[in-house]
């Protein structure tokens, strides 16, 4: 891979925010699988916080033995008293490494206000990512958040840290917001970065890697092992066979075959999404 042990330029894992106003951007597997990764792979630490009241969607990575990512949950709860308290708990003001993935809708408008009012947890925060998944209703919420970031008091200094994460691009070939075949599907979203000024990260489309869950490993850390991984888990097919367990077999056939995507298809493509980040962390909020 070009960029192992690559270093960017910055003096420290850097925090970042993941904001939709929109549910089912992409927010959980670009938070998980791009942003974390990036900061273990760059500077060895990562940290989830889902600042949301409903499950913990990364929970899979929680356990003894399992991710080197550390993922847990705060509540930002129905109160109005407790939103600054909550907004608080989920930034320690000693934060390195951390990605705060924002519950959508209601959660993200209220996380944006609280943020104007906390300036010295805002200012802990080195950059925001805003995931677009789809051309539509997907733009239309990104410049919704957009516009409530601008808005709100001392809203610039958090502006000039976003960037867009453009999800689920299916074409392998796009490496740029210019090329013809991503710009078929997010014309608008091309023409929303361009006019916000924004830098633009392009995550490729990852189908099937919920498959990898049971593994509680992201697709970074399975890369790095995936030869014996593949070895493990063939000797368990096999003890599986052995025992005449045929719908055991079956499950870890599955996910064999899914390490394999994950180490020689998927592992690439997270590859590039790093690159993408080491110029824009470097750059965001200039």
């Amino acid at each position: 891979m070009s960029s192992k042990n690559k270093q960017p330029e910055i003096r420290r894992a850097p925090n970042i925010l993941v904001l939709s106003t929109k549910g089912g951007t992409g927010k959980s597997l670009i938070s998980q699988q791009i942003l974390a990764t990036y900061n273990l792979a760059r500077f060895g630490v990562a940290k989830i916080v889902e600042l949301d009241d409903e499950n913990l969607d990364s929970s899979w990575l929680s356990g003894a033995d399992r991710s080197a990512i550390k993922a847990s949950q705060v509540v930002l709860g129905s109160d109005p008293d407790e939103y600054a308290r909550s907004v608080a708990d989920a930034i320690p003001l000693d934060a390195e490494g951390l990605i705060v993935d924002v519950g959508g809708n209601r959660t993200a408008t209220i996380v944006i206000k609280e943020l104007s009012r906390l300036a010295a947890r805002a200012s802990v925060i080195d950059a925001v990512c805003i995931p677009i998944s789809d051309n539509r209703m997907g733009v239309l919420n990104a410049e919704k958040t957009l516009a409530e970031i601008s808005s709100s008091p001392g809203g610039d200094k958090l502006l000039a840290k976003c960037f867009i994460a453009l999800n689920r691009v299916r074409s392998k070939k796009a490496k740029s917001i210019d090329d013809p075949s991503l710009v078929r599907r997010f014309r608008q979203a091309v023409s929303l970065a361009k006019k916000w000024k924004l830098p633009v990260v392009i995550v490729h489309d990852m189908d099937g890697v919920e498959n990898l869950a049971p593994l509680g490993k992201t697709i970074y850390e399975i890369s790095k092992i995936g030869d014996s991984l593949t070895e493990e888990l063939s000797e368990q097919i096999m003890a599986a066979h052995n025992e005449k367990q045929f719908e055991k077999v079956t499950l870890l056939d599955d996910l064999q075959w899914s390490v394999s995507v994950a180490a020689y298809d998927f592992a690439p493509l997270v590859e590039f999404a790093h690159d993408q980040l080491d110029v824009i962390m470097r750059d965001v909020g200039r």
